[in-house]
């Protein structure tokens, strides 16, 4: 190669440098997606692209990970509520609205047969979280925490509770350890739209319940006859007879539901998760409270 074939070599290369330098230092993150840098800051890869649009900052190709097998890459995630929000701050943002689109499992796993095999067995999903939260009342409400696709089907929560300040926050500085010991719920509600969710995501954590020298096959089955005759004990003030009757008919087909299951509980007054039980003194904490269910399956075709 002669000195001017490398010296023009040498000379396009530094213009291509410069060039992508260029380009990164002219797209700086947006003023309302500053939280990034903070929060997110391992999440975005080279392939992401941050820009502020009506629904919030938006995000692509955001890839979270913990570990080997617990990496996510999430196509397109929206944010908004986080404009001017310090992640160092020991208080929740009054409002934040999310959706993540297109989620995949993406495992760090060095053979390409299997990541290959994964990959085309991947399902995306999506996810959607509308929740806030009053200062001055100490309420923080999730509005819906969905996830679903066309694929797995549909699951959401809705959430009213409260929280006390810890002594160490002060009463105007409630901190995530409020959440942990000062929870108090007042209202819940569950929809399922079932096509393998409950079965791919859900029973994984069930069954990781169940000590490892039982086994699951008998274990459940007795849950569900034991779920069941609670259900019969449960009183009319608390469980209408038809709400009874879906609540038996769900637990009858678990860990298979299917069509449309929702599940509302309102409660007298807010309880921690910890009071839910029946006190020793005989003490009803859902003395009071509302449960109504609906369970609508899908009629069998006429044969």
């Amino acid at each position: 190669m002669s000195i001017k074939r490398y010296s023009a070599g040498m000379l396009l290369s530094a213009l291509l440098a410069l060039a992508v330098t260029d380009r990164a230092e002219a797209a700086p993150t947006p003023k309302g997606c500053a939280f990034v840098t903070g929060l997110l800051e391992k999440a975005v890869t080279p392939q992401s692209k941050v820009e502020m649009t009506e629904a919030g900052c938006h995000i692509t190709d955001v890839q979270l990970k913990k570990g080997t097998y617990q990496s996510w890459m999430i196509a397109d995630l929206s944010v908004a509520g986080l404009e001017g929000w310090d992640r160092k701050s020991k208080t929740f943002p009054s409002h934040i609205k999310l959706t993540a689109r297109g989620i995949r499992f993406f495992p760090q796993i060095g053979n390409s047969h299997t990541r290959y095999q994964i990959a085309l067995t991947q399902k995306p999903f999506d996810v959607r979280l509308d929740a806030g939260f009053d200062l001055a009342s100490k309420q923080i409400v999730i509005r819906e925490l969905a996830l679903e696709s066309p694929w797995i089907g549909h699951i959401g929560f809705e959430v009213e509770a409260s929280f006390a300040p810890d002594e160490a926050g002060g009463p105007d500085q409630p901190s995530l350890q409020d959440m942990k010991g000062g929870l108090r719920i007042l209202h819940t509600r569950l929809v399922l739209d079932n096509r393998t969710l409950f079965e791919g995501m859900l029973m994984p954590m069930i069954i990781a319940m169940i000590p490892p020298d039982d086994d699951p096959a008998e274990v459940i089955p007795k849950w569900q006859k034991k779920a069941e005759a609670d259900l019969r004990k449960l009183p009319d003030s608390l469980v209408d007879a038809a709400s009874r009757d879906a609540l038996i008919r769900f637990t009858r087909d678990f860990p298979h539901p299917t069509g449309h299951f929702d599940l509302d509980i309102r409660l007298a007054r807010p309880l921690g998760l910890g009071e839910l039980k029946p006190g020793k003194d005989g003490n009803n904490p859902l003395k009071g409270a509302k449960l109504t269910a609906v369970y609508e399956t899908p009629t069998a075709p006429a044969k």
